[in-house]
């Protein structure tokens, strides 16, 4: 337990935090079938407010499957503030009708919410996944 401790000390000296997590919250499988299958979180990525004053976006998803490791890969994304973006009011989440239409909105809500987080960064994180999965969809 002395060696979580000493982590964790080391995490709020450096005042970093987890960044939002958006898909599918797993990153290791030991790959058995169920009723054995044990799945957990290993990869994560952190950052402090100064990362937070400079990518105006920051997101880590993990939507790769993986295929012969035990491991999914996640991805940052990131990107630049620019100085308009600076003087722009940050645009506020509404809940989109047309999400519920779409197959993944129950899953993509599901994977967001993380038990025993505040209501408030839950709602932030679908919020997230979901403007991602809009965005995502009119690419195609």
């Amino acid at each position: 337990m002395n060696e979580v401790n000493t982590a964790r000390n080391c995490l709020d000296q450096a005042e970093l935090k987890e960044v939002d997590f958006c898909g599918y919250r797993f990153t290791w499988s030991n790959k058995r079938k169920f009723p054995h299958t044990v799945e957990e979180r290993l990869a994560k990525a952190l950052s402090n407010q100064r990362w937070h004053e400079i990518w105006h976006y920051l997101l880590v998803s993990s939507h790769a499957r993986r295929h012969r490791s035990d491991h999914n890969p996640i991805l940052v994304e990131a990107n630049v503030k620019s100085i308009e973006d600076k003087k722009e009011r940050k645009r506020r989440y509404r809940f989109e009708q047309m999400w519920l239409q779409d197959d993944e909105c129950e899953s993509i809500v599901q994977q967001a919410c993380v038990q025993g987080n505040s209501v408030h960064s839950n709602i932030d994180a679908v919020g997230k996944c979901l403007m991602e999965q809009s965005r995502k969809s009119s690419k195609t």
